[in-house]
């Protein structure tokens, strides 16, 4: 057993930002000390206030030794083109100082720590579609290791311009403009502050083909997956993939583990086209889930598969906060006999506050 599976580690925070009831964009990304912040780190910063608070820390202490994870492969794409242009049309004298720090990748990772006062490891991911689980098994490793007392993950992948272009040139149609998030903690932490325990963290594994993942992760016997759905109801969502699919299962899960695969070439077909075929169609019992990690996300070098279990004993009530379930319009069905959304009608508004 590796160091990183001994340490129980929990899902305790769920956020989401993507356009539906209850998030508009051009307004939750028009707040106050986004201006100069570029639209992948506005999604970024938004996402995270909520996660916090669905897991109770937003302004807590054990944010102090936190860490920050986040997977994102195209969110400063449209910084870096706009650079590039500047010099080629102009000159550099003519680029803002405002706009350089956008031109690392991991900018959204560093304004999340700074906007709460996180100083444990700052990660940023760019893996392809394997990155979402990737930066969870990060996150995980991080807290097994001693090296953060939680940590946030975040999966954001934004709508502009350079990146549609990218999308179109490929094949795309749709793709994800939005973000979600994830609060880990290790269990005993999470039980001692009466944390809600949404799920926890199984097997991880990492290969360059999907049997040898799964097989790492020791999944060969899990039946229920997760695979590309989040692509089907968002389109593409490349980075932010692996932790929509952490989200969506924690949001459906029941008394099984839920296994979630993305990466190279998985549930490509056999042409190669990528036209993964769907297990279990017309099936209701939850058994039946996407089979390919994206049947139309198979980028990267890699695949990557997680293991994501029910949570052990009771949970107790969750703190009060945003409510973390995806938007009405693009909700997961939870399996039947088990309910996971709320009843129907307006979603919650976040709670009012003043951003800073």
């Amino acid at each position: 057993m590796s160091a990183a599976a001994a340490v129980r580690t929990a899902i305790t925070g769920v956020g989401w930002a993507v356009a539906g009831p209850g998030f508009d964009p051009a307004v939750a990304l028009a707040v106050r000390g986004m201006r100069h912040k570029d639209r992948s780190s506005r999604f970024a910063v938004r996402v995270a206030q909520w996660t916090l608070e669905d897991a109770g820390l937003l302004g807590a202490p054990e944010l102090d030794g936190a860490a920050v994870v986040v997977s994102s492969n195209f969110g400063n794409l449209d910084a870096v083109c706009d650079c590039v242009t500047t010099i080629a049309t102009s000159c550099s004298r003519d680029i803002s100082p405002m706009r350089v720090p956008h031109l690392s990748s991991a900018v959204s990772a560093a304004w999340i720590a700074l906007n709460h006062g996180i100083r444990g490891p700052n990660l940023t991911l760019c893996n392809g579609a394997s990155g979402g689980l990737d930066a969870v098994a990060a996150a995980r490793n991080l807290i097994a290791a001693g090296r953060a007392t939680a940590a946030l993950v975040i999966g954001v992948e934004p709508d502009t311009e350079p990146v549609a272009r990218l999308h179109r040139e490929t094949g795309g149609t749709r793709w994800l403009d939005g973000a979600v998030g994830l609060v880990l903690e290790p269990v005993p932490q999470a039980e001692s502050r009466g944390a809600r325990i949404r799920a926890e963290i199984g097997g991880y594994g990492r290969a360059a083909d999907e049997p040898s993942a799964v097989r790492a992760a020791g999944a060969t016997a899990i039946r229920r997956r997760l695979d590309a759905e989040p692509t089907v109801r968002f389109g593409r969502c490349s980075g932010a993939l692996g932790v929509m699919q952490c989200a969506m299962a924690v949001e459906r899960m029941g008394d099984e583990a839920v296994l979630a695969v993305a990466g190279a070439g998985v549930g490509a077909a056999g042409d190669g086209s990528g036209a993964g075929a769907r297990a279990g169609a017309g099936d209701d019992s939850g058994a039946g889930a996407w089979a390919g990690a994206g049947a139309w996300e198979c980028d990267g070098t890699s695949v990557s598969a997680l293991v994501l279990t029910p949570p052990r004993g009771t949970a107790p009530t969750p703190p009060q906060g945003r409510a973390s379930t995806p938007p009405r319009e693009t909700a997961p069905i939870p399996p039947q006999g088990r309910a996971s959304a709320p009843p129907q009608g307006t979603a919650p508004t976040p709670p009012r506050r003043r951003d800073t």
